[in-house]
Formats: C-alpha cells, structure tokens, sequence
C-alpha cells in the first residue's frame, strides 16, 4: 500500500534560484501583485522559480543604492521583497537565494532601508543598523527609515 501511495503521490516542487532580466522580473511582479517601478544604476533581480511550472514564486529586485553614505560599486540595496502567498516559500528562502547571487556578482554588501525595528526576517542575520530611522536627507529630500546593512564578505567601512 504505500508503494502505490509513494507513486501517486504529488510531486515536491524544488526551488531554484535564478537571476531574472528586468523584463522578466516586471512581469513576474505583476504577477504576484505589484510594480517594481524605474531604479537607476546596476539593477540585480533574483527570482526563486518553481522547478515543475517554472513560476517564478518569490522575487528580490536590488539596484544601486540611493543613499550617498552607503553607495559604493560593491554595494546593492534591496528594493523590494515579493513572495507568493500560495506557495510554501519563506523570506529567509528568499535572503539566502539573494546573498548568496549577489555573492556570485561580485558585491561585497547588501544595504536595505527599513523600519525603526530590525525586521523580523534579518534577526540573527549579521545585519547592523547604518543609520537609524528618520535622519539624513539626500538631494534635498528627507530619507526616512532606518538603513541597515549586511556584510557578504570581505571587510567594509
């Protein structure tokens, strides 16, 4: 009986990790629910993809930082975060897929703007907060949220 269950049984999906063309990317966050927008500089899309399907199931969207404290060739700052609520994928999924790309890349540091709190899918994560909610300003406009940063490797000051 359980030889027949194991033959019937549904597949598991795997996940895959793949860096994804802006096109592809925009199409993939529509799909899940939202607009990625227009980012300037190096631009970095990494999708977890559903093996069976080829539905792209989470999507982490990177450009080049806007903050003038932490821009540097070597540094990617995460933009936006989407996962597909039907699916069994999780954020922390989701962060190791895009550290792990960024890695792969060549950048050395991921930066991302959040709130007054660590959120809770960075903690434990070697995330340190850069700047705390609510101050700077950039090109004349206030920034708010905290900027909170990751070392992928190597040393960063």
């Amino acid at each position: 009986m359980a030889i027949v269950r194991a033959a019937f049984a549904p597949r598991r999906s795997r996940l895959c990790a793949a860096v994804l063309p802006m096109a592809e990317a925009n199409a993939a966050a529509t799909a899940l629910g939202a607009c990625i927008g227009c980012l300037r500089g190096d631009k970095l899309a990494i999708g977890l993809v559903d093996d069976i399907d080829g539905q792209v199931v989470a999507l982490a969207v990177c450009s080049s930082p806007v903050d003038a404290d932490v821009a540097d060739p070597h540094t990617l700052e995460v933009r936006c975060l989407l996962l597909d609520p039907a699916s069994d994928v999780t954020a922390e999924a989701l962060w190791h897929a895009l550290e792990r790309k960024a890695g792969e890349r060549g950048y050395r540091r991921l930066v991302m703007r959040g709130a007054r709190a660590r959120p809770p899918a960075l903690a434990g994560g070697g995330w340190c907060c850069v700047r705390a909610a609510g101050v700077g300003r950039f090109g004349g406009a206030y920034v708010p949220g905290a900027i909170w940063s990751r070392v992928l490797r190597g040393e960063m000051h």
